[in-house]
């Protein structure tokens, strides 16, 4: 967790501890394939009626219940569970705290930078440095994800092309391999664009008051268009 801010875990954390697989969400709420929204929420709320924690009910049976909802009122899940027959869990959103791990991290780069050009921290700008910093890491993450997207395509080709007359095929299972290793880093850096993104809306509640160098100084400082001013602060 970030050095600048520690947030305690909320209710709506909770990654659901029921298992999907194997759910019928239609049996689960007692209604038809053919059901429509409105059938679906007053079936839900019948349902709930009856195992709502709250109510006395079990909290196992109401996460089923409210998965089985989810899945159902959702038009895009509930065609993926026609056609699979499996519900797919929706991850748990973890962007907050990200966002909150990246502004402690950036912070702490924004530092480091500073200690190496002998800057003096509290004559600079901290908050645009940060801002200029986490613009700088998004563009290097778009050039990262024009790469992957390139080489993607190029690794999709040669999928299924390898064979070995004997033993395991080794190029055909680095090249599976490897088209999920890059699946999985552009998924990464689609999360960091979204924590970054959180973050700078994040830091628009923050102001830094920074110092004005002392005039016996002027010489040794660059001028703060640049957001550094160098001194002997370390």
């Amino acid at each position: 967790m970030s050095v600048l801010a520690k947030r305690k875990p909320q209710a709506n954390d909770k990654t659901p501890g029921v298992k999907a697989r194997g759910l019928d969400p239609y049996a689960v709420l007692g209604v038809s394939r053919e059901a429509d929204d409105e059938q679906i929420k007053r079936a839900f709320r019948f349902k709930a009626k009856e195992c709502h924690p709250d109510l006395g009910g079990d909290a196992d049976k109401f996460e089923a219940l409210r998965l089985c909802y989810d899945t159902l009122i959702d038009p895009v899940k509930r065609a993926e569970f026609d056609r699979t027959g499996e519900i797919k869990k929706q991850e748990p959103d973890n962007t907050l705290p990200d966002a909150y791990n990246r502004i402690g991290a950036v912070f702490q780069t924004v530092l480091a930078e500073l200690k190496a050009r002998s800057a003096i921290p509290e004559q600079c700008d901290l908050i645009r440095l940060m801002r200029l910093k986490f613009e700088e890491e998004t563009r290097k993450r778009g050039e990262q994800r024009a790469e992957l997207k390139t080489h993607i395509p190029l690794w999709e080709s040669f999928r299924g092309r390898f064979s070995t007359k004997k033993g395991r095929n080794y190029l055909g299972d680095l090249v599976a391999s490897s088209i999920t290793q890059m699946g999985q880093s552009l998924k990464d850096l689609d999360r960091w664009d979204r924590a970054d993104k959180m973050a700078l809306t994040l830091m628009n509640d923050y102001d830094f008051r920074f110092d004005q160098p002392r005039a016996a100084q002027a010489f040794t400082f660059v001028e703060q268009v640049t957001g550094f001013n160098t001194g002997t602060r370390w």
